[in-house]
């Protein structure tokens, strides 16, 4: 086992007995992979993808410290109003993506689901929700959403 899944396991059960504690393994660990990220990109993917994957990360390793200069969003919301207040929009999504990345999918969505969360809500806002519920994710100032929904409706 290397030092990345080594790291990953510990702060995956930090998480899960500490939530407050393991936070900052969390962030920790966003913010070594945005360093391994710079100082040693995959060769084998595209810059323009290597640039885009160091961009998201270091939007989530930056501002998850900084609990009022962020906004929780989901992929809808519209984040260049929220740039105008100075303020960085977090896609809910997306953290969820790396949340899973420390194998915490299933313990987030259980702990959302038994917090009243609908077992057919779309898993990435039940990883999300679930973070935020057993408080694994602290809380910013602000959250924003609209009222489009991830599916379309069908056609009859």
């Amino acid at each position: 086992m290397n030092v990345v899944d080594r790291y990953i396991n510990l702060a995956k059960n930090e998480v899960i007995e500490d939530p407050e504690k393991g936070w900052d393994y969390l962030r920790f660990g966003f913010k070594a992979n945005k360093l391994k990220m710079k100082l040693l990109p995959k060769k084998d993917l595209p810059k323009g993808y290597q640039k885009l994957e160091h961009l998201m990360m270091s939007l989530i390793a930056d501002n998850l410290g900084k609990e009022s200069g962020y906004v929780w969003g989901n992929i809808f919301a519209p984040c260049e109003i929220i740039q105008c207040f100075g303020l960085k929009t977090i896609s809910v999504e997306c953290l969820s993506c790396f949340l899973a990345g420390y194998h915490l999918e299933d313990h987030f969505i259980d702990c959302a689901q038994e917090h009243g969360i609908a077992p057919t809500l779309c898993s990435y806002h039940k990883v999300f929700l679930g973070a935020a519920q057993c408080g694994a994710v602290r809380y910013p100032r602000y959250a924003v959403t609209t009222s489009m929904t991830c599916g379309t409706p069908s056609a009859t």
